[in-house]
Protein backbone atom coordinates (compact mmCIF):
# COMPACT_ATOMS: atom_id res chain seq x y z
CA UNK A 1 0.00 0.00 0.00
CA UNK A 2 1.37 3.48 -0.92
CA UNK A 3 2.01 6.16 1.90
CA UNK A 4 0.26 8.59 -0.23
CA UNK A 5 -0.46 11.53 1.74
CA UNK A 6 -2.85 12.59 -0.90
CA UNK A 7 -4.73 9.41 -0.59
CA UNK A 8 -8.45 10.57 0.13
CA UNK A 9 -9.75 9.51 3.37
CA UNK A 10 -11.10 6.54 3.50
CA UNK A 11 -8.92 4.72 0.76
CA UNK A 12 -5.63 3.34 -0.13
CA UNK A 13 -3.48 3.10 -2.98
CA UNK A 14 -2.01 0.29 -4.20
CA UNK A 15 0.97 -0.13 -6.22
CA UNK A 16 1.85 -2.21 -8.87
CA UNK A 17 3.77 -3.57 -11.17
CA UNK A 18 3.72 -5.48 -14.98
CA UNK A 19 7.30 -7.64 -16.32
CA UNK A 20 8.39 -9.37 -19.14
CA UNK A 21 11.27 -10.39 -20.76
CA UNK A 22 12.46 -6.63 -20.75
CA UNK A 23 13.28 -6.44 -17.49
CA UNK A 24 15.56 -9.39 -17.26
CA UNK A 25 16.17 -10.95 -13.78
CA UNK A 26 14.45 -9.84 -10.96
CA UNK A 27 15.21 -9.31 -7.38
CA UNK A 28 11.76 -10.04 -6.09
CA UNK A 29 12.78 -9.45 -2.40
CA UNK A 30 13.85 -6.24 -3.07
CA UNK A 31 10.84 -5.33 -5.29
CA UNK A 32 8.62 -6.71 -2.11
CA UNK A 33 10.05 -4.18 0.10
CA UNK A 34 9.91 -1.16 -1.87
CA UNK A 35 6.31 -1.45 -1.45
CA UNK A 36 5.16 -2.96 -4.42
CA UNK A 37 1.95 -4.68 -3.63
CA UNK A 38 0.72 -7.06 -6.74
CA UNK A 39 2.41 -7.93 -10.12
CA UNK A 40 1.36 -9.33 -13.25
CA UNK A 41 3.94 -11.28 -15.06
CA UNK A 42 3.95 -11.77 -18.67
CA UNK A 43 3.09 -15.73 -19.72
CA UNK A 44 2.25 -15.68 -23.22
CA UNK A 45 2.59 -13.49 -26.54
CA UNK A 46 0.52 -15.14 -28.71
CA UNK A 47 0.93 -18.90 -28.91
CA UNK A 48 4.09 -18.78 -27.50
CA UNK A 49 5.50 -18.77 -23.86
CA UNK A 50 7.28 -16.19 -22.42
CA UNK A 51 10.51 -17.34 -20.97
CA UNK A 52 10.56 -15.32 -18.21
CA UNK A 53 7.82 -16.10 -16.63
CA UNK A 54 8.37 -19.09 -14.35
CA UNK A 55 11.14 -17.68 -12.92
CA UNK A 56 8.91 -14.62 -12.23
CA UNK A 57 6.06 -16.10 -11.23
CA UNK A 58 7.82 -17.95 -8.68
CA UNK A 59 9.81 -15.46 -7.40
CA UNK A 60 6.82 -12.94 -6.96
CA UNK A 61 5.27 -15.96 -5.07
CA UNK A 62 8.59 -16.42 -2.71
CA UNK A 63 8.17 -12.65 -2.05
CA UNK A 64 4.96 -12.57 -0.93
CA UNK A 65 3.44 -10.10 -3.54
CA UNK A 66 -0.21 -10.86 -4.77
CA UNK A 67 0.66 -12.28 -8.39
CA UNK A 68 -1.26 -12.49 -11.74
CA UNK A 69 -0.08 -13.83 -15.04
CA UNK A 70 -0.58 -12.14 -18.33
CA UNK A 71 -1.54 -12.81 -22.18
CA UNK A 72 -0.58 -10.29 -24.99
CA UNK A 73 -3.66 -11.22 -27.23
CA UNK A 74 -2.58 -11.24 -31.19
CA UNK A 75 -6.41 -10.65 -32.91
CA UNK A 76 -6.96 -13.57 -35.36
CA UNK A 77 -10.06 -15.07 -37.07
CA UNK A 78 -12.33 -17.42 -35.08
CA UNK A 79 -11.92 -20.92 -35.57
CA UNK A 80 -8.01 -20.65 -36.69
CA UNK A 81 -5.68 -23.30 -34.79
CA UNK A 82 -3.68 -19.54 -33.77
CA UNK A 83 -6.74 -18.45 -31.18
CA UNK A 84 -7.15 -22.00 -29.37
CA UNK A 85 -3.58 -22.16 -30.05
CA UNK A 86 -3.66 -18.47 -27.50
CA UNK A 87 -6.06 -20.23 -24.96
CA UNK A 88 -4.19 -23.43 -24.78
CA UNK A 89 -0.63 -22.59 -24.25
CA UNK A 90 -1.82 -19.62 -21.92
CA UNK A 91 -3.19 -21.98 -19.49
CA UNK A 92 -0.71 -24.43 -19.63
CA UNK A 93 1.90 -21.94 -18.82
CA UNK A 94 0.16 -20.18 -16.24
CA UNK A 95 -0.81 -23.72 -14.31
CA UNK A 96 -2.91 -23.71 -11.53
CA UNK A 97 -4.08 -20.61 -9.48
CA UNK A 98 -3.65 -20.67 -5.92
CA UNK A 99 -6.44 -18.79 -3.97
CA UNK A 100 -4.53 -15.62 -3.12
CA UNK A 101 -3.27 -15.10 -6.94
CA UNK A 102 -4.97 -12.91 -8.98
CA UNK A 103 -7.15 -13.60 -12.28
CA UNK A 104 -5.60 -13.22 -15.64
CA UNK A 105 -5.12 -10.24 -17.43
CA UNK A 106 -5.28 -10.49 -21.28
CA UNK A 107 -3.04 -7.26 -22.92
CA UNK A 108 -5.31 -6.15 -26.45
CA UNK A 109 -3.32 -3.89 -28.54
CA UNK A 110 -1.89 -5.74 -31.40
CA UNK A 111 -2.58 -3.63 -34.40
CA UNK A 112 -3.60 -5.35 -37.98
CA UNK A 113 -2.30 -5.43 -40.11
CA UNK A 114 1.47 -6.81 -38.52
CA UNK A 115 4.29 -7.47 -41.33
CA UNK A 116 7.28 -8.94 -40.61
CA UNK A 117 10.64 -7.16 -41.41
CA UNK A 118 10.32 -7.97 -44.91
CA UNK A 119 6.99 -6.55 -45.03
CA UNK A 120 4.96 -9.60 -45.57
CA UNK A 121 1.94 -9.69 -43.97
CA UNK A 122 1.49 -12.10 -40.52
CA UNK A 123 -1.83 -11.29 -39.23
CA UNK A 124 -3.82 -9.88 -41.65
CA UNK A 125 -6.33 -6.57 -40.97
CA UNK A 126 -10.15 -7.75 -39.35
CA UNK A 127 -12.85 -5.80 -38.65
CA UNK A 128 -14.14 -4.49 -35.35
CA UNK A 129 -17.00 -6.99 -34.99
CA UNK A 130 -14.13 -9.76 -35.59
CA UNK A 131 -11.68 -8.70 -33.27
CA UNK A 132 -14.47 -8.43 -30.63
CA UNK A 133 -15.39 -12.05 -31.44
CA UNK A 134 -12.14 -13.30 -31.35
CA UNK A 135 -11.23 -11.32 -27.96
CA UNK A 136 -14.71 -13.02 -26.34
CA UNK A 137 -13.65 -16.51 -27.13
CA UNK A 138 -10.42 -16.17 -25.47
CA UNK A 139 -11.60 -14.55 -22.58
CA UNK A 140 -14.54 -17.44 -21.92
CA UNK A 141 -12.11 -20.01 -22.86
CA UNK A 142 -9.78 -18.81 -20.03
CA UNK A 143 -12.29 -18.22 -17.64
CA UNK A 144 -13.80 -21.72 -17.94
CA UNK A 145 -9.96 -23.09 -17.91
CA UNK A 146 -8.87 -21.48 -14.72
CA UNK A 147 -12.00 -20.43 -12.56
CA UNK A 148 -11.26 -16.95 -12.92
CA UNK A 149 -12.90 -13.93 -15.51
CA UNK A 150 -9.98 -12.44 -16.69
CA UNK A 151 -9.13 -8.30 -17.00
CA UNK A 152 -8.97 -6.35 -20.26
CA UNK A 153 -5.52 -4.58 -20.02
CA UNK A 154 -5.71 -1.71 -23.21
CA UNK A 155 -5.47 2.01 -23.65
CA UNK A 156 -8.23 4.35 -25.05
CA UNK A 157 -6.99 5.39 -28.76
CA UNK A 158 -6.57 1.55 -29.50
CA UNK A 159 -9.83 0.38 -28.02
CA UNK A 160 -11.95 3.01 -29.94
CA UNK A 161 -10.32 2.08 -33.73
CA UNK A 162 -9.47 -1.51 -33.09
CA UNK A 163 -12.54 -2.51 -31.61
CA UNK A 164 -14.85 0.51 -32.46
CA UNK A 165 -15.25 1.24 -29.04
CA UNK A 166 -16.98 -1.78 -27.98
CA UNK A 167 -19.47 -1.29 -25.13
CA UNK A 168 -20.08 -5.36 -24.39
CA UNK A 169 -17.17 -5.59 -22.10
CA UNK A 170 -18.18 -3.88 -19.49
CA UNK A 171 -18.76 -6.65 -17.31
CA UNK A 172 -14.72 -7.87 -17.28
CA UNK A 173 -12.76 -5.34 -15.02
CA UNK A 174 -10.96 -2.96 -16.95
CA UNK A 175 -7.07 -2.39 -16.55
CA UNK A 176 -6.60 1.04 -18.49
CA UNK A 177 -3.38 2.59 -19.86
CA UNK A 178 -2.87 6.24 -20.18
CA UNK A 179 0.57 8.07 -18.82
CA UNK A 180 -0.81 10.70 -16.47
CA UNK A 181 0.50 14.52 -17.91
CA UNK A 182 2.72 14.80 -15.83
CA UNK A 183 4.37 11.79 -15.87
CA UNK A 184 5.79 11.32 -19.10
CA UNK A 185 8.02 7.98 -19.06
CA UNK A 186 10.82 7.79 -17.10
CA UNK A 187 9.65 10.94 -14.98
CA UNK A 188 9.70 10.10 -10.97
CA UNK A 189 6.16 11.42 -10.03
CA UNK A 190 3.10 10.15 -9.92
CA UNK A 191 0.01 11.04 -11.54
CA UNK A 192 -2.34 13.66 -9.28
CA UNK A 193 -5.01 11.69 -8.11
CA UNK A 194 -7.36 14.38 -9.62
CA UNK A 195 -6.07 13.49 -13.19
CA UNK A 196 -7.55 10.44 -14.10
CA UNK A 197 -7.47 8.47 -17.38
CA UNK A 198 -9.68 8.26 -20.61
CA UNK A 199 -12.34 5.07 -19.69
CA UNK A 200 -13.60 3.52 -23.03
CA UNK A 201 -15.88 1.25 -24.20
CA UNK A 202 -18.85 1.54 -22.14
CA UNK A 203 -16.87 1.08 -19.11
CA UNK A 204 -18.20 2.42 -15.47
CA UNK A 205 -14.76 3.04 -14.43
CA UNK A 206 -11.21 1.79 -14.74
CA UNK A 207 -10.26 -0.96 -12.04
CA UNK A 208 -6.19 -0.78 -12.22
CA UNK A 209 -4.96 2.33 -14.42
CA UNK A 210 -0.93 1.90 -16.02
CA UNK A 211 0.28 5.19 -15.18
CA UNK A 212 3.37 5.35 -16.00
CA UNK A 213 6.94 3.51 -17.33
CA UNK A 214 9.95 4.87 -14.37
CA UNK A 215 13.02 3.89 -13.55
CA UNK A 216 15.03 3.09 -10.03
CA UNK A 217 12.49 0.75 -8.56
CA UNK A 218 14.94 -1.62 -6.08
CA UNK A 219 14.83 -4.82 -7.65
CA UNK A 220 14.66 -4.06 -11.66
CA UNK A 221 17.51 -2.38 -13.63
CA UNK A 222 15.63 -1.30 -16.18
CA UNK A 223 12.29 0.75 -16.90
CA UNK A 224 9.14 -1.16 -15.85
CA UNK A 225 4.75 0.00 -16.39
CA UNK A 226 3.96 1.61 -12.52
CA UNK A 227 0.13 0.32 -12.23
CA UNK A 228 -2.03 1.66 -8.76
CA UNK A 229 -5.31 0.57 -7.60
CA UNK A 230 -7.62 2.66 -5.26
CA UNK A 231 -9.75 0.78 -3.19
CA UNK A 232 -11.60 1.52 0.10
CA UNK A 233 -9.57 1.20 2.79
CA UNK A 234 -9.54 -2.67 4.09
CA UNK A 235 -10.48 -3.93 0.94
CA UNK A 236 -8.28 -6.92 0.03
CA UNK A 237 -6.73 -6.43 -4.08
CA UNK A 238 -7.78 -10.03 -4.70
CA UNK A 239 -10.88 -9.58 -3.35
CA UNK A 240 -11.90 -6.63 -5.92
CA UNK A 241 -10.48 -8.17 -8.80
CA UNK A 242 -12.31 -11.30 -8.33
CA UNK A 243 -15.38 -9.88 -7.89
CA UNK A 244 -17.61 -7.58 -9.87
CA UNK A 245 -15.80 -4.33 -11.62
CA UNK A 246 -17.10 -0.90 -10.56
CA UNK A 247 -20.39 0.16 -12.05
CA UNK A 248 -20.34 -3.82 -13.80
CA UNK A 249 -23.09 -6.32 -13.02
CA UNK A 250 -23.25 -8.19 -9.65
Amino acid sequence: MSDDSATPSGFDIFEGIDVSDAQGTIDWNAVANSGITFAYAKATDGKDPHASFPTNWAGAGAAGIPRGAYHYFYPVPMGSDHLQRQVDVFLAQMGSLADNDLPPMVDVEQSLPLRNRSGDVIFAAMAPQDIAASLTYWLEQVAEGCGRQPIIYTYPAYWRSMLADNTSFHAFHLWIAQYGNPPSPGSAERPPLGHAPTIPGGWAAYSIWQYAVLSGLPGISTYVDRDSIILPSGTAIGDFLNGSPPGGPS
